[in-house]
């Protein structure tokens, strides 16, 4: 039996009891049935008739031949034994589903999704319909819920009425687009929150009543318009590191990976535990052997970027010779989040850093962390915190796969913004959050930092780094 006790928050139970329907297995499948495999919804119908042909942003089906249906069944029930996935091999427009609780296209097919709208009038099981695409630097959602309004309803037996603000559910202007892979990871990240909530919504959270879009073009990133006008970057030259190969971790590099960037040097001392599988997704069978080493090994089967492992903790950065050009944080100890800035900052490397909670995920850019806290009593603080505190069965502290899935692939999607400045422009100084409970307009937030020194435009250190951070 799997160990979910890290998201001890859900009712596991009722997870594993609803039925999604999935119409599409292309690059937004493979990301929300990986996530799926590790939040625990065991229940699963993936609609798609067409075979694998070496897409490399469907990782899912590396190697596979065949349809690409039964090759997600196969992957997934690799990852987790526990889920149960019914492959049907057969046109979108063609299916018949049963009663699913919730169905999802997709697809970039507008048809397919018109077909999809006109199936969910007639069967009254569904509790949400949504609609999803991605391209190479843009994604979107709309979200229907039938319409609650008795007054709408004028005879007993009369068809459902979808409540649709904006009728743009077959998201036209993806149309034969490839999905990308950074765009998929965020999308089904949300995506899978939005199930969850269907699910087993919680008191004090909102679900979202329309539509997402992201862009990588648009300053906000977030519902902020979307441009088409793309081509595949070319980010072979670029050498990365990340520290951290946990629930952050995981996605960051992925997403690297696939996006082809050079050379990632990947450090993390940890080894693997039953609970991290529930969103650390590539550690299935492992138990007990080096992160680092094996996320390295099973992506390096992925994607021609080459993820050198180093299977330590980075506690003397003094070591560290090589030019990045950016440093990805991913940890959860403060200590060594203020060493790897300090570095960053001396050496005028952007700087990524991420954190979720249970509910929130934030990626912080560009910033030096001992300008933006204080970092003694930060430290002081982590310090004297109980060992009960941070227990993973405190449901205060449960840790997700979708916040860790979001915060990767938005962190990593900043790669392009450093490797095609005028294009995207950067997120410099900013703090990007999501939060899962908010309502629409407080979903996704970006914020402008107010930084105590001017550390990353000095030749030299300054005050904050003359007195750098000792490892412990």
């Amino acid at each position: 039996m799997r160990n979910y006790s890290r998201q001890a928050v859900f009712d596991q139970e009722k997870l594993a009891a609803a039925k999604i329907t999935l119409v599409g297995a292309g690059a937004l499948s493979n990301y929300l049935c990986a996530y799926m495999s590790g939040l625990g919804i065991k229940n699963i119908s993936i609609i798609d008739d067409t075979p694998y042909q070496n897409e490399p942003n469907e990782f899912l089906l590396k190697n596979f031949k065949g349809a690409k249906v039964k090759g997600l069944e196969e992957k997934i029930r690799e990852i987790n034994p526990e889920i149960h996935i019914t492959p049907i091999n057969s046109p979108a427009i063609d299916f018949l589903v049963g009663q699913p609780d919730l169905l999802i296209d997709l697809t970039n097919n507008p048809e397919s999704k018109k077909k999809c709208k006109e199936f969910s009038k007639k069967t009254d099981s569904i509790k949400k319909l949504i609609s999803a695409s991605s391209s190479e630097n843009n994604g979107s959602i709309r979200i229907y819920t039938p319409q609650s309004n008795p007054a709408l309803i004028l005879k007993k037996n009369a068809p459902k009425v979808l409540f649709l603000e904006k009728d743009d559910f077959s998201l036209d202007n993806y149309k034969d687009l490839p999905q990308g892979n950074l765009t998929s990871g965020l999308i089904a990240a949300i995506l899978l929150d939005e199930l969850r909530k269907a699910i087993i919504p919680l008191d004090n959270e909102y679900s979202l009543k329309n539509k997402v879009d992201f862009s990588l073009y648009a300053e906000k990133r977030f519902n902020s318009g979307l441009r088409f006008d793309e081509k595949k970057d070319d980010l072979s030259k670029l050498s990365v590191l990340v520290a951290g190969a946990g629930g952050i971790g995981t996605y960051v590099c992925l997403n690297l990976a696939l996006m082809g960037v050079g050379s990632i040097d990947l450090y993390d001392g940890d080894t693997i535990e039953d609970h991290n599988l529930n969103r650390q997704v590539f550690y299935y069978n492992k138990i007990g052997h080096k992160k680092a080493e094996v996320l390295a090994e099973r992506l390096n089967k992925l994607a021609k970027p080459y993820i050198n492992p180093h299977p330590y903790y980075l506690k003397d950065i003094s070591k560290l010779r090589k030019r990045y050009d950016i440093i990805f944080s991913c940890l959860d100890n403060w200590q060594y989040r203020f060493m790897l800035s300090d570095y960053a900052a001396k050496n005028k490397i952007p700087f990524i850093n991420g954190s979720v909670t249970t509910f929130n995920a934030y990626a912080d850019f560009y910033n030096c962390l001992s300008c933006k806290y204080d970092t003694r009593r930060v430290l002081e603080n982590e310090k004297n915190q109980s060992p009960r505190a941070g227990s993973c069965s405190n449901v205060e502290n449960s840790n997700v796969v979708m916040a860790n899935a979001f915060v990767g692939a938005l962190m990593a999607s900043e790669t392009k913004a450093v490797a095609y400045p005028d294009k995207y422009k950067p997120l410099y100084k900013k703090e990007m959050s999501y939060s899962s409970q908010g309502a629409d307009y407080l979903r996704f937030t970006v914020s402008n930092q107010v930084l105590s020194c001017l550390c990353h435009k000095k030749t030299e250190g300054c005050e904050c780094h003359e007195n750098p951070i000792q490892p412990i």
